[in-house]
């Protein structure tokens, strides 16, 4: 499932939703009390009070485990915005390779920032939430979300042992996520359903059949988010062709590449390169 891109701020308690989703925008979580666990990319990625994570929401990812009363601040930037703010390599290069950074700053005073956010963004016109240059409080977040983030790129410089990438994975795998963590190993190999099944031992019927009551979409249809997923960071993030690009991220052909892209982004994979390099 694809969220509708732009900027968006709320805070509360989240539930478990029984489907993946992703969008384009580069997404902060604040856990403010209690904790969760992603599934992001098949990698499960615990957060903590006072975690602040940051990655770019295009990679597949839903929560799966959540703590009673756990309360979450939630930012999404688009990408756009993100990437014109110029930030330092050492933050911009692992999120806009997949990565989850998660970092722990003041916790206080990051959960004072997502309050003012959260209410600043409700008190914002519905369909109005792009901060524009006639917009001063859309001016003044934006700055705040861009020192924040270049406290965390800071602090990864000095201490790279302190801030770093999250890949927290649980003993105790479900079939499901041994199915996911599988594919986010393989997408870009000519996978079938029952080279993934086979994979992780079960009948090819049965593990569509379990994955799609899990997770709320079939199992080529995760496959297909994953590809999708690289091949717009590769877009963005390389200069190889758009021939390069799909074969990279597990199309197979041009031509399949070009029919997805278009049906799942709504734009030709061109438009999307060129549309973020500006």
């Amino acid at each position: 499932m694809n969220y509708t891109s732009g900027y968006f701020c709320w805070l509360g308690q989240p539930g478990i939703a029984d489907h993946l989703h992703r969008h384009s925008d580069i997404e902060l979580n604040l856990v403010c009390s209690g904790a969760l666990t992603y599934l992001m990319g098949g990698t499960m990625q615990v957060l903590r009070e006072g975690d602040l994570a940051i990655f770019w929401a295009i990679t597949p990812h839903r929560i799966v485990q959540l703590q009673p009363e756990t309360t979450l601040g939630v930012v999404h930037i688009p990408l756009t915005d993100f990437l014109r703010w110029a930030l330092p390599q050492s933050l911009l290069n692992p999120v806009m390779h997949g990565e989850l950074v998660l970092h722990r700053g003041i916790p206080a005073l990051d959960m004072l920032l997502f309050e003012r956010w959260s209410k600043e963004a409700r008190e914002l016109p519905r369909y109005q939430r792009e901060p524009t240059e006639q917009s001063e409080m859309h001016q003044i977040v934006y700055l705040e979300l861009q020192a924040r983030l270049r406290r965390a790129a800071h602090d990864l410089n000095r201490a790279p042992e302190k801030t770093s990438t999250a890949r927290t994975q649980t003993e105790d795998f479900t079939r499901v996520e041994e199915m996911a963590t599988f594919v986010s190993s393989h997408y870009t190999d000519p996978l079938t359903v029952e080279d993934i099944a086979q994979g992780v031992k079960l009948h090819p019927n049965y593990a569509m059949s379990l994955f799609k009551r899990t997770m709320g979409l079939t199992l080529l249809e995760y496959l297909t988010q994953h590809r999708l997923a690289h091949a717009q960071r590769l877009l963005i993030t390389s200069n190889c062709s758009i021939l390069d690009v799909a074969l990279e991220a597990g199309f197979g052909s041009l031509s399949r590449f070009y029919a997805v892209f278009k049906t799942e982004v709504g734009i030709s994979p061109r438009q999307y390169r060129n549309q973020r390099s500006t």
